[in-house]
């Protein structure tokens, strides 16, 4: 007899029909709740709160061991990246080719489509999401172990940005973006222990410039 949550939760993702069937028993009461309160008024015109708690629920137990990771809340600002696959807003989900940000961008000519989301909220929501997904946290409550042997085992700073420059600049890494990882690499406070050490030089490689526009 499985009696705690914990219990019930990992025997459902085993396949455990009974299992799934307890959680649903315990806990649908509130969910249905959740979702009369929270639901769009084109899904609550569709479908009852009752169901579409039970449906919901029952596929997200029933594919928990299916080896893939989720990633919800994307389309947050605060959370995620502020946007999200498949669900634009609008049949207008398109950047502005001619779109500028104002400021440095816009006064060097530049045109910069891909900003026009960007916003102080999103700036900070990105690098908070992309921080736990390195982590290897996933919002279905899977864990992701990456492999990092090959920056670990670096035996220097500076092998260590040369492997850095190689796997994610294509050795194209600017000696000015080299000179501020070096300084952060060198600085007290940085991780010294190896793999924290080469999650958080990555996590600040996918938050520089260089990596993140696309050439």
């Amino acid at each position: 007899m499985k009696d705690t949550t914990e219990e019930l939760f990992t025997a459902a993702s085993q396949g455990d029909a009974g299992a799934v069937e307890e959680l649903l028993v315990r806990y649908l009461p509130e969910l249905e709740v959740y979702c009369a309160r929270h639901a769009g008024e084109l899904v609550r015109a569709r479908e009852a709160a009752a169901d579409l708690a039970q449906s919901t629920c029952r596929e997200v137990l029933e594919r928990l061991a299916d080896g893939r990771f989720r990633y919800y809340w994307q389309s947050s600002a605060e959370w995620g990246l502020n946007q999200a696959p498949l669900q634009a807003p609008t049949v207008f989900n398109f950047f502005e080719p001619t779109y500028s940000q104002p400021g440095v961008v816009a006064g060097a000519g530049l045109a910069s489509p891909e900003l026009q989301i960007t916003n102080e909220t999103s700036v900070f929501g990105t690098s908070n999401f992309l921080r736990s997904v390195l982590e290897g946290y996933a919002d279905d409550g899977a864990g992701i172990t990456l492999d990092s042997s090959y920056l670990t085992s670096a035996g220097s700073d500076a092998v260590l940005l040369d492997r850095v420059n190689l796997l994610f600049y294509s050795g194209l890494m600017s000696t000015e973006t080299r000179t501020i990882f070096a300084q952060a690499l060198a600085d007290p406070d940085f991780p010294t222990q190896p793999v924290e050490r080469a999650t958080t030089l990555v996590w600040l490689v996918s938050l520089s410039p260089e990596f993140v526009v696309q050439r």
